[in-house]
């Protein structure tokens, strides 16, 4: 019995860790959580000159710039990762401008809504594929 409530109280007690504003004393996972969008193109299968930027939109700050050369199997560009926990803030919900340039000319531009616990960042809302 004792062992069934020492067990209780430490369920309890991860639980109250990641649900409150101070994420001082929260737990986490060793999972790294990232947001990739997949492009695709009928007119340019490579992505040849294709670059991205993800922005939070709430300080203008730029979360990724990427290229089709660093791009991850080509196709995936990141838009948010946990390494961003910090900037977005703990607890929280925001949103994320992710554009697509062709050479230098905008071609897509999507909002994103991310939303943050103590430990990691997840998608609210956004398409996580675009055919440009």
């Amino acid at each position: 019995m004792k062992k069934l409530f020492v067990l209780l109280a430490l369920g309890f007690g991860l639980i109250q860790s990641c649900s409150k504003k101070n994420c001082s004393n929260a737990i986490c996972t060793e999972q790294y959580a990232m947001l990739l969008v997949k492009l695709s193109s009928n007119s340019n299968p490579n992505l040849s000159e294709i670059r991205t930027e993800s922005i939070l939109l709430k300080n203008n700050v730029v979360l990724a710039r990427d290229s089709s050369k660093n791009a991850f199997q080509g196709q995936y560009f990141e838009l948010a990762t946990d390494s961003h926990l910090k900037v977005f803030g703990y607890n929280s919900s925001n949103t994320i401008i992710f554009k697509v340039y062709n050479a230098d000319s905008l071609i897509y531009q999507g909002n994103y809504i991310v939303t943050t616990d103590c430990c990691h960042i997840d998608l609210k809302e956004g398409k996580m594929s675009v055919e440009l």
